[in-house]
């Protein structure tokens, strides 16, 4: 009866877009509602390649850059909640959380490593040919580095 009662609201909510919340503002992006690829079988999104990453980016939505990454960590509280596997990045000033799942990430020949313990979040800049700059986090921190483009990040785009 609830699922019902869910699905018929969804499907009114889609008839007017303007009703419908695409993005939370927290850090000074806006970022979307849930990561790229999310449905049954993957809550917590798809990972993908950063060559992937980049096609998933349209007129309204792109991946943040490095720096906006780097401001966004500047502008934010952090917390991890263990039971639930997820980032808890909280702004400074208006108080809104942005969750993020930790996924974990895909090594070479597709091996998952660290889901439910690390999220990576791939940004649009590259450092070199080979890498591109990503967002991190674990239960005991967070940050931007560099990592492989054939790596399996999760992508949470933000509205341009």
């Amino acid at each position: 009866m609830v699922l019902k009662w869910i699905k018929a609201i969804t499907e009114w909510l889609c008839r007017f877009p303007r009703l419908r919340r695409e993005y939370i503002e927290v850090g000074g992006l806006k970022w979307a509602l849930q990561n790229a690829g999310t449905d049954a079988e993957n809550p917590g999104g798809r990972l993908y390649t950063w060559k992937e990453a980049i096609k998933l980016e349209s007129d309204e939505w792109r991946l943040p850059t490095r720096a906006e990454l780097e401001e966004f960590l500047k502008d934010t509280f952090f917390g991890f909640d263990e039971e639930r596997k997820v980032g808890i990045f909280v702004d400074r000033k208006t108080g809104a959380r942005l969750k993020l799942p930790a996924a974990g990430y895909l090594k070479l020949f597709s091996t998952l490593e660290r889901e439910g313990e690390r999220g990576e979040y791939w940004s649009l800049d590259e450092y070199d040919s080979n890498g591109v700059y990503y967002m991190y986090f674990f239960n005991e921190g967070f940050g931007v580095y560099d990592n492989d483009k054939s790596t399996g990040n999760s992508v949470r785009l933000v509205r341009r």
